[in-house]
Parts: C-alpha cells; sequence; structure tokens
C-alpha cells in the first residue's frame, strides 16, 4: 500500500510540473504581439498560397500537409495578448479582436483564404480550435518573428535529419550494424526525409527521435518516461501521427534490452503512455470547459464520436476499407514487410528459432492497426498522414525478421560444430 500511494505522489507531482510548464509556455509565447510578426506571416501567406499538396517522388506520392500548416500558423497570429486565457485556451482560428464575435465549430472555410482575410483586415468569422493543446505555437510563433514558412521548413528538415543521422550512428556504433539499415528503410517508406516538409509532422518526429536516442545512449527507461512522452504528445500533436512517439521508443527499448523485455513490462510502458496523452489532453478539455464559456467540452465528445465512428461522408465503413486506404500510401514498402516477415516466421518455427520474446515486436508492429480500428472515420478521411504510424509496423517486423534469421545462422552454425565434432571423435 504504502509503494502505491509512494507512486501515485509521484505521478501527481509529476502531472502538476508538465500541466504548470504546459500553461506557463502557452501564456508566454501569447504575449508576443502581433504586429511583429506580420511581415513573416504575410510572406508565409503567399509562399502557402503557391504550395503543392502532393509530391511525387520515384514510385510514391508524398502527401504535405500544407492545410493544417497553415492552420497552424493562422492560430498562431490569432493569439490575442489582451485576451491571454480564451487565446491559450480556446486556440481562435481567424481571430482579430474588433471582429465581431461570431464562432462557427464547423471547419469548412479554406484556412488559405482566411489567413489572406485576416491579413487584409476584413470581418471573417473565427473557428475555435480548443480541444487541443497547440504546443507547436511555443516554438512557432517565435520563429515566426524571425523567419518565413519555408524558411522554417529549411530549419525543421535539418533538425530532423540531424536528429535521424545521431540515431542511426549510434545504434550503429553502440547496438549493432545491421538494424540502422531497417531503420534507414522504415523511415524511408513513410517519407521522414519530407516530414520537415510539413511542420505538423515536425513535433512527434522530434520527441520519437530524441527520446530513441536518449534510450541508446543510457539503456534504460521508466514508466514515468513514457508518461512524460505521452503528454508532450497530446500537447504538441493535432491527432496526426501519435503513435510515432509511442512506437519508434519502445522499439529502440527493446532492441537495446537485447529483447530482454517482457510482454508485461511493455504493457506497463504502453499503459504509462496512454495515460499520459489522455490525462493531460483531458485537462486541456476541463481547463477550456472551466475558464471559457464556449462549450468546448460538448464539441470534444462530437469530435470523439465522429472521428471514431464507422461513417464517413455518409458512408459506412469497412475495416478493411480504412487499412487499403492507409496502406495505399506505402503499399510497395509495407508488401515487402508483410512477405518477408510471414518467410520468417514460418522459418522461425520450423527451426525453432522464433524465440518467445520476439512477442514484444509483433505486439508493437499492431498498434497501428489497433488505432486504425478504433478511429475508422478519422484514419480514413486523414490517410494522407494517418499512414506515417505504419512506421512502427515496418520497423517492428523488420527487426523481428533480422532476429529471427540471426537465430537460425546460430543454430545452424552450432549444429555444422557438433557434428564436426562427433566426425573427430569418431
Amino acid at each position: 500500500m504504502k509503494r502505491v500511494l509512494k507512486t501515485l505522489k509521484k505521478y501527481s507531482l509529476y502531472y502538476i510540473c508538465i500541466l504548470a510548464i504546459f500553461i506557463i509556455c502557452l501564456f508566454l509565447v501569447n504575449t508576443i504581439p502581433r504586429d511583429k510578426m506580420k511581415n513573416k506571416v504575410t510572406e508565409s501567406y503567399m509562399q502557402i498560397k503557391e504550395i503543392k499538396y502532393f509530391v511525387k517522388n520515384l514510385w510514391k506520392t508524398e502527401a504535405i500537409e500544407g492545410w493544417t500548416d497553415n492552420i497552424m500558423i493562422n492560430i498562431c497570429y490569432s493569439l490575442e495578448p489582451s485576451e491571454p486565457i480564451d487565446s491559450v485556451l480556446l486556440m481562435r482560428r481567424a481571430y482579430t479582436k474588433d471582429i465581431s464575435r461570431i464562432i462557427d465549430f464547423d471547419d469548412h472555410q479554406n484556412p488559405v483564404t482566411e489567413l489572406s482575410q485576416m491579413l487584409n483586415g476584413e470581418n471573417i468569422i473565427y473557428k475555435i480550435h480548443g480541444r487541443y493543446w497547440h504546443g507547436y505555437t511555443v516554438f512557432l510563433k517565435p520563429l515566426l518573428l524571425f523567419f518565413n514558412y519555408n524558411q522554417i521548413k529549411i530549419i525543421c528538415t535539418i533538425a530532423l535529419i540531424a536528429l535521424a543521422l545521431a540515431y542511426i550512428i549510434l545504434v550503429f556504433r553502440k547496438i549493432n550494424k545491421f538494424i540502422p539499415l531497417i531503420i534507414i528503410f522504415s523511415l524511408f517508406a513513410v517519407g521522414y526525409y519530407m516530414a520537415g516538409f510539413s511542420l505538423a509532422y515536425v513535433p512527434v518526429w522530434i520527441i520519437a527521435m530524441v527520446e530513441s536516442i536518449v534510450i541508446t545512449v543510457r539503456k534504460k527507461m521508466s514508466p514515468i518516461e513514457m508518461f512524460l512522452i505521452g503528454a508532450l504528445t497530446s500537447y504538441f500533436d493535432l491527432l496526426i501521427t501519435p503513435m510515432i512517439t509511442l512506437g519508434i521508443p519502445l522499439i529502440t527499448y527493446i532492441f537495446v534490452k537485447e529483447e530482454k523485455v517482457s510482454i508485461k513490462e511493455l504493457i506497463i510502458y504502453i499503459v504509462n503512455w496512454g495515460l499520459g496523452y489522455i490525462i493531460l489532453w483531458g485537462s486541456k478539455l476541463i481547463l477550456a470547459e472551466c475558464f471559457t464559456k464556449e462549450g468546448v467540452m460538448e464539441y470534444a465528445k462530437t469530435k470523439i464520436v465522429e472521428r471514431s465512428s464507422a461513417v464517413a461522408d455518409g458512408e459506412k465503413l469497412t475495416y478493411i476499407a480504412v487499412l487499403k486506404e492507409n496502406i495505399q500510401w506505402i503499399k510497395y514498402e509495407m508488401y515487402i514487410t508483410l512477405v518477408v516477415s510471414a518467410i520468417c516466421v514460418i522459418l522461425g518455427i520450423f527451426t525453432k528459432s522464433f524465440k518467445k520474446n520476439l512477442w514484444t515486436y509483433i505486439i508493437l508492429a499492431l498498434l497501428p492497426f489497433a488505432l486504425y480500428f478504433v478511429m475508422k472515420n478519422h484514419s480514413f478521411l486523414h490517410s494522407k498522414f494517418t499512414n506515417k504510424n505504419l512506421v512502427i509496423t515496418i520497423m517492428a517486423l523488420g527487426i523481428m525478421d533480422y532476429k529471427i534469421i540471426k537465430n537460425t545462422i546460430k543454430k545452424w552454425k552450432g549444429r555444422n560444430r557438433e557434428e564436426k565434432t562427433l566426425d573427430e571423435k569418431v
């Protein structure tokens, strides 16, 4: 009982500190005057207006999330220093203090048009995005003081490539020389090399990479660490690719510990991540409901029901349709991974090289599919970015395949050695 109380006290303290930091950071960034950003936001608008939302690369098409990026810049520009509580808790889009207070919870207006109208001082309807923390404003708004959209994308791309290189080199030097190849293939499959071109992707990838680097260096991880990662994900992510911050660090932890991670331990980490995400996300909704009068909680409930429903655009959705919609973006990489994994598992069963500890990789590989099942509507309509969660499946199965092949080779070598010894005795 004392141990339980001690754990609860520890988690409560972490929760209070995290919540306080989240709120303070948002209030601080809200103090930046709008007029100081106008030049760079105007430049950004001109750049976003010309953006190509789909880019053809070799055999596949990559989606550039310019729509969401525009909303992010719009919200940064809409933050009103003279109304700190409403600004921070409601995260209004297309809001100007002098414009009549008209609210639209439906998101039909093109955000590019809205940004243009805002910059021109036109009377427009503003929207509320209070169901998310919008933690990205903490770094995006200060950046918009000095850089435009294209320049920020270059900065983000450099940061992401540097983090990925650091992660891969560390794994190569400290863990294994083959696993980095699997990591490169997995990241390439989901277009990591273009993640910096969509600001919406950047925070979750940074969290995943930084945590994976920390795990590789320290060779250990605690449940409270995953609670913190879940909390940070809810703070920065807009339900774009949240699973990445769960899956990649856990895959890293398992191969760093040489598969000496039990299923029970793995579930504890997953639960802690989930608690961090849900508790901090729920805290945002409660704060918005208590300190504003815009019905954020009710709207959030409506959205949760909608996003988790099996209906999209008036049509009933099947789980198979949701899977097809997501896999189509990376079908060749997924098919290669699934075929190779099927062969390796069969090989592992027949040669008894499939060890029980490899089940942890399979559990992690199934996480994106669990998300697609729970969030059918969202995963179907927004497959252009929800497909990125499949990096977990490709990486987990790829490393599992490598371990099976490695175990099989060891068995064959051991058997050959035994036969050679017997021949020598004879």
